[in-house]
């Protein structure tokens, strides 16, 4: 004879109880992530109501950031340290219609190198596009004398020879 034990059965909210386990996954494996940040002149955080003001204060302190800027990229990765480089990311973004993102590019390539013509008469268009006339014909002054200088540079030089 064998012996059967009764079990008792389970009452309703067992039996609800039962269905409400949830299924928890095991965490996840821990990565980490190197996040570089674009370097700014100013120590606060850049934001939108600001930017024209910053953007203004730059324009006529250029002269003077240009030597701090040469040190603060010495650091940075070699495609931020070469005007080309940087010229040819402001070409995307002006093809792009991103006249700001074109200009903080080609402004960058000319910290890095204040002759290149090309970088400069490429943020006059840009400057022009968005109405900022002012810096435009800025833009232009300084490539017209960048221009007169490499003339009378090379005149000076066939003269010698």
């Amino acid at each position: 004879e064998s012996i059967v034990e009764d079990k008792p059965e389970k009452t309703p909210e067992e039996v609800e109880e039962e269905e409400e386990i949830i299924y928890v996954p095991e965490p996840r494996q821990i990565h980490s992530a190197k996040l570089q940040f674009t370097p700014r002149i100013f120590p606060s955080p850049m934001r939108e109501s600001k930017r024209e003001e910053e953007e203004d204060w730059l324009l006529r302190n250029r002269r003077h950031l240009n030597k701090k800027q040469q040190k603060r990229l010495e650091g940075v990765d070699i495609s931020e340290r070469d005007p080309y480089w940087l010229k040819g990311k402001g070409d995307d973004f002006f093809q792009k219609a991103d006249y700001a993102s074109a200009i903080n590019a080609y402004t960058c390539a000319l910290e890095v190198d204040n002759a290149l013509l090309a970088a400069l008469s490429n943020r006059a268009a840009c400057y022009l596009k968005i109405e900022k006339y002012d810096e435009c014909i800025l833009d232009c002054t300084s490539a017209i004398q960048i221009l007169q200088e490499e003339k009378e540079a090379q005149v000076e030089t066939a003269q010698r020879e």
